[in-house]
């Protein structure tokens, strides 16, 4: 099904080439679509959640999404068996400690209180507001974002990021590189892991099994063995590179949360050839997560580039990093598609979301030599080039999400602005609500919402039959063996079950020992003041 909130109404075209479509059945009622869908159908086809770039706008996009988690929140209760009495994203799992930290509001403080003084702290969980309960991370696959929309993908595809309730901005005053670095700091130390160690670095890489990440800043320069650095040009429709390593100006530069090397004769290899720029391949990045958000957000004119030591083959120990949201990249949805199919395989395109920046259709107009620099700049950044290019895809479930008349702000507006302003950027976050708030209201585009919704909820509750692949996707968990003479670990618990039966299925041991040790990834607890 493709569908655009700017597009007119939704249409379901033919499925690609190859591609298996979802089976559908009886609904329960009127309102709850069925879950006969083959199980293993809806886990190898993955599900793509994109975020364009846009500067300060990239705030629409994190309102959007908090809005899509509402459809799923009220989706989730549509679709439930009867008597289920909790209602969250890791269901039927135990909702883990520790998943939301507050501020909370007196209100829902208070209920919090109230819940665990008659259920128990094991139950406090459902006091809390939805918003707090349900995940992007269990509904997605894989989380791509362009520039702005990186810093999303990072606090959303993580389970140590994960609950709309992060959505803010961080108010200092415009263009200040240090106080980014301080906020993403901060960020990553809090949400870290509770057995990950402080003094540790914290870095990219996802837990396998769970939802992978990728953002993809722009190499601007490099420094060989010898020192020489190597400068490359800006802009990725004009770069070109003379001589140095291999990572070239042409090549969108993908930091990966996992692993992902080329393979020969592959059919995506192809259409990436002709869809769009060269990528790097390879192990995933073992950049620290800051690292990582500051290299994504290092946009040309607003940001200085950062600069990182990372060996290879080449000799080469310093890449330059900048914001590389230009052109195709400003909508990175294209990039993810050829991330899945490298995977998994064509087929196996899965739901994809794509949200704007409510960025406006219209072109700029005029003769002056600002007017055309910024008509230039507009172009380089315009998403809806990928947008067309993946409504011809004809995927199967493909939403776009953008307010196409736009909103009046500009990428590196923040108003007011100043060291010394009480609340810098307020009048600028209260017109992007504004606008979405209006744009909101309009039927369509609730349908849209809904639609969408129903859908992602559908393929989250047919996953969860599979209670142990679940288990895995939506904690981390990890299973070791108890045995006496073994401490091993294993992903899932049928790789553990194929070990015991095959290294220790003839010893005598009791039952519990024949199981095994569950472990969870641990969410940190909310530090005083936090």
């Amino acid at each position: 099904m493709s569908s655009s909130s700017d597009a007119g109404p939704s249409t379901r075209p033919e499925a690609s080439e190859g591609k298996r479509p979802i089976r559908t059945g009886t609904w329960r009622d009127e309102q709850t679509p069925p879950r006969e869908a083959d199980l293993e159908e809806v886990w190898s086809q993955r599900n793509l959640l994109s975020l364009d770039g846009g500067g300060i706008r990239g705030y629409w996009s994190l309102l959007v999404l908090r809005r899509l988690m509402k459809a799923i929140a009220d989706e989730e209760r549509r679709q439930a068996p009867l008597g289920q009495e909790e209602f969250h994203s890791f269901w039927p799992q135990q909702f883990p400690e520790d998943v939301t930290h507050g501020p909370f509001e007196r209100e829902e403080r208070e209920e919090l209180r109230r819940t665990q003084e008659e259920k128990g702290k094991s139950k406090a969980h459902t006091a809390l507001r939805d918003a707090r309960k349900f995940l992007p991370c269990h509904y997605f696959d894989i989380i791509c974002g362009s520039s702005t929309g990186r810093m999303g993908d990072m606090i959303f595809g993580k389970p140590r990021l994960v609950s709309q309730r992060n959505i803010g901005i961080v108010r200092w005053p415009k263009y200040s590189a240090k106080a980014m670095e301080k906020a993403f700091k901060e960020v990553t130390a809090r949400r870290c892991g509770r057995d990950e160690n402080q003094h540790v670095a914290v870095t990219l890489p996802t837990i396998p099994g769970t939802c992978k990440m990728f953002v993809f800043p722009l190499p601007t320069s490099l420094s060989d063995s010898s020192g020489k650095r190597i400068k490359l040009l800006q802009f990725v429709t004009t770069m070109q590179r003379t001589k140095g390593p291999e990572i070239s100006a042409d090549t969108v530069y993908l930091i990966r949360s996992y692993d992902h090397f080329q393979k020969k004769n592959h059919k995506s290899l192809e259409r990436q050839d002709t869809d769009g720029p060269k990528r790097n391949w390879g192990q995933r990045s073992m950049l620290e997560i800051w690292q990582v958000a500051r290299a994504a957000t290092a946009a040309p004119f607003y940001f200085k580039e950062i600069k990182f030591r990372q060996e290879n083959h080449n000799g080469c120990t310093k890449i330059y990093f900048s914001d590389g949201g230009f052109g195709h990249t400003n909508n990175p949805t294209m990039l993810g598609i050829q991330e899945i199919e490298g995977l998994h395989g064509r087929p196996n395109v899965g739901v994809v979301v794509n949200i704007g920046t409510a960025r406006a259709d219209g072109a700029l107009s005029g003769r002056g030599l600002f007017k055309r620099l910024a008509k230039g700049f507009n172009e380089a950044t315009n998403p809806k080039i990928v947008d067309a290019w993946v409504t011809r895809e004809r995927l199967g479930f493909y939403y776009r999400f953008n307010d196409k008349d736009g909103i009046p702000v500009e990428l590196d507006e923040w108003k007011p602005n100043g060291w010394f302003t009480k609340h810098p950027g307020r009048d600028t976050l209260r017109d992007i609500e504004n606008c979405f708030n209006a744009w909101i209201a309009h039927r369509k585009v609730l349908a849209q919402f809904n639609e969408c919704a129903r859908e992602l909820v559908r393929r989250r509750r047919r996953r969860a039959d599979d209670g142990s692949r679940w288990e895995r996707y939506a904690t981390g968990a990890q299973y070791r063996c108890q045995h006496q003479t073994c401490n091993r670990l294993f992903g899932y618990r049928e790789d553990f079950e194929d070990h015991w039966l095959k290294v220790h299925g003839s010893d005598d041991t009791d039952d519990e020992t024949r199981q095994p040790a569950v472990d969870p990834w641990k969410y940190q607890p909310q530090r005083n003041g936090s």
